[in-house]
């Protein structure tokens, strides 16, 4: 007699299936919700008698749910509502998981499918309650509703709430989801309730400008994940600020430091700020959206917050204000939408009893005043003007207390912070520095230094990829920066890096040479590049072309009212000559200084040569009528009768102190400082690290 034997439903090929078709990973459900609505795809159904469905939380898992063979099947609320309740702790969970197995008609199970044939997963997903709390700090704090649902703000709040515009603020009685406000707490209470109905999704409008919108959802929101629509035409959050649709950061209002900041994880019931370059841009919070992978750069970010040092008790009420600096393999040194960052006007939402205290640190960028701003890597030595502007301070004999954190690869960096004291600060030894509060006021600025052995060719297509000017490799076996036109060997245009113009000269005429590298000897058929400038510092009059280019045509046309403006050339071979396939100068440059003295600089732009457009220029700086000067001398200090060298020599010019020369003494104790400005008055200072023995 036969026992304890099996049949095994269908072949390798012919076997039923199920699976979750709906909902989707990080959907949000309501616990309260009367049923759960699943959909479900199947292989072969006639072979299934029944399907289980489970709920499993941190490896707990629920009672099985025989579920209907169906496309869609509802699951009353009564069967899973006390598992889910019990493990909600708080008032909501994010990493539900739920999955189906099946009992085919033969009584077969997962257990006799090991492979998983009868097993589909689903998750993670997020049930909450319908009501949310949230810790309360005392200070100011920047709320969402995160339940849709009018709340009666009065009833939650002890102070008065404000919604904003950049036209200024005003008190609201009620709130919905996406309506941002600001409120103070003074120690009242250490939390508060928002009630409402849980939200699966939600979608609002942004105009032009800037718009307080917030986080709907009950969970944290990564940008990342958001959608923005313009045009008929979804973008997640990267494209829209890379299209210039939206800028790339959204502000929220820190309560723990006290000042607006940037942000890419939108916090439960957080309000916040965003700005839109057009009317009528869509926002859509879809948890389901997959978040958009952010592509690793070699570069790095640095944060720097700014705020009204030692103000004790008055902590609560001094606001301080966020910047953000940086290099990107993809950013531009011009200011780019989307890229870089107007900055947040404070000023137009505060008044004498609203965020009235305030210390706000902007980067002046070429005039224009930035919260953000992301430089190329090309120039291994990148400045960022910074300015301060303080309104009610409390005590200003306690000055401006700047702190920094520092996101991504800035090992390979040298960082100073110029605050007007003359000695820069030195921003990866410490990570904190107080400014007087005068020298806030006045110019200040971020120096970022590139290592020399990371200064090289970094090019892709150049014969010296990632080398050295020595023929070494950079360290780690990657450059990252050097003017590609002086680092790689590639086909480049270069004019002079430095030319100052004679004010002896009648109408301060100058020419410069116009170079090229050809390294591999490429036959030239033709070439096109635009050299932009400052039409109020200079004037460039016309491109010659050098006797060995006999056999070219040259066209060229200038845009003065361009801003910058522009001089376009183009040059072709005429057929009948020789092909130039050297190096060296080819082109000459002519033009005029103008009635304004001080530097200014030319730049290649859009080099094309052959078909090749990734040919490149480099830039010239042109000084007009400033005289330079050089200090040298000796400086020895001695520690225990020995002389020790590093002596470091700062010269800071009296009416602008972020004008700053220095350099360090050798071991000689010898120094000189070159290029100086000369019709300036200096202060010299002469110092000595303390570790190095003084």
């Amino acid at each position: 007699m036969l026992s304890n034997f099996r049949i095994i439903l269908g072949t390798d090929t012919v076997q039923p299936t199920a699976r979750i078709v709906s909902p989707l990973p990080n959907e949000i459900f309501a616990l309260e919700d009367d049923n759960f609505l699943i959909e479900l795809e199947f292989d072969n159904p006639e072979m299934i008698a029944d399907l289980e469905l489970f709920f499993e939380v941190n490896g707990e898992i629920s009672n099985a749910i025989s579920v209907y063979v169906d496309q869609f099947v509802n699951v009353p609320k009564n069967n899973y509502y006390e598992f889910l309740n019990d493990q909600i702790t708080g008032d909501f969970i994010e990493n539900i998981n739920i999955y189906i197995e099946i009992i085919d008609v033969a009584g077969s199970t997962v257990n006799d499918h090991p492979s998983g044939e009868y097993h589909n997963e689903m998750g993670p997903l997020t049930f909450s309650r319908n009501e949310i709390t949230i810790d309360f700090e005392t200070g100011w704090h920047l709320l969402a509703p995160p339940l849709e649902g009018q709340n009666i703000l009065s009833e939650i709040f002890e102070e008065d709430a404000s919604e904003c515009t950049i036209n200024g603020c005003i008190l609201i009685e009620t709130a919905n989801s996406g309506t941002g406000f600001y409120v103070r707490n003074y120690g009242e209470n250490q939390n508060f309730t928002f009630n409402g109905e849980v939200l699966a999704q939600f979608s609002s409008t942004l105009d032009q400008g800037w718009n307080l919108t917030g986080n709907p959802l009950v969970n944290s929101v990564d940008i990342n994940s958001i959608i923005i629509t313009y045009n008929n035409t979804d973008y997640n959050w990267l494209d829209a600020a890379k299209y210039g649709i939206i800028s790339p950061t959204p502000i929220i209002y820190d309560n723990v430091n006290g000042g607006h900041i940037g942000t890419s994880e939108l916090s439960t019931a957080v309000g916040f700020w965003v700005h839109s370059f057009y009317d009528n841009v869509g926002i859509s919070f879809i948890p389901s959206n997959p978040v958009q992978e952010v592509e690793a750069s070699n570069y790095w970010n640095l944060s720097l917050f700014a705020k009204e040092n030692n103000v004790g008790a008055n902590s609560d009420e001094s606001i301080g204000s966020e910047i953000v600096i940086g290099i990107h393999e993809n950013a531009n040194n011009t200011i780019v939408n989307g890229e870089d960052q107007e900055v947040f006007p404070l000023s137009s939402i505060s008044s004498n009893i609203f965020l009235g205290h305030y210390n706000e640190l902007i980067i002046n960028s070429n005039g224009s005043s930035l919260s953000r701003d992301i430089r190329s890597y090309h120039e291994p030595s990148i400045t960022w003007d910074l300015e301060g502007e303080s309104v009610q301070p409390f005590n200003t004999d306690q000055g401006v207390i700047f702190k920094w954190e520092f996101s991504g690869n800035n090992d390979p960096y040298d960082y100073f912070l110029d605050i007007g004291d003359g000695t820069p600060v030195n921003m990866k030894e410490v990570s904190s520095a107080v400014a007087s509060h005068n020298h806030f006021l006045e110019e200040m600025s971020i120096r970022a230094e590139l290592k020399e052995e990371y200064i090289g060719c970094t090019h892709p297509l150049a014969d010296n990829y990632n080398e050295l000017p020595n023929g070494e490799y950079c360290t780690n076996g990657t450059c990252l920066g050097g003017n590609q036109a002086e680092f790689c060997e590639i086909l480049s245009l270069a004019l002079p890096e430095t030319f100052s113009i004679d004010p002896d000269l009648p109408d301060q005429a100058f020419e410069l040479p116009i170079s090229l590298a050809n390294p591999q000897s490429v036959a030239i058929e033709g070439l096109q590049f635009i050299l932009e400038y400052d039409a109020e510092m200079i004037q460039l009059n016309e491109v010659t072309l050098n006797e060995n280019l006999g056999g070219y045509i040259i066209e060229q046309d200038i845009c003065a009212n361009c801003i910058p403006a522009e001089l376009s050339v183009i040059v072709y071979y005429n057929g009948l000559g020789e092909l130039i396939s050297g190096e060296g100068e080819i082109l000459t440059l002519s033009g005029n200084g103008l009635e304004n003295t001080g530097i200014t600089t030319i730049s290649f732009s859009s080099v094309q040569i052959n078909e090749n457009a990734n040919a490149f220029g480099n830039s010239c700086d042109i000084s007009i009528g400033i005289t330079y000067l050089s200090v040298s001398g000796e400086i020895i200090y001695y520690y225990n009768g020995i002389s020790v060298s590093g002596g470091f020599i700062s010269i800071t010019e009296i009416d602008n102190p972020s004008n700053i020369n220095g350099t360090i003494s050798n071991e000689d104790g010898n120094f000189i400082v070159e290029s100086i400005v000369g019709d300036k008055t200096y202060e010299l200072l002469l110092a000595k690290d303390e570790y190095g023995g003084l």
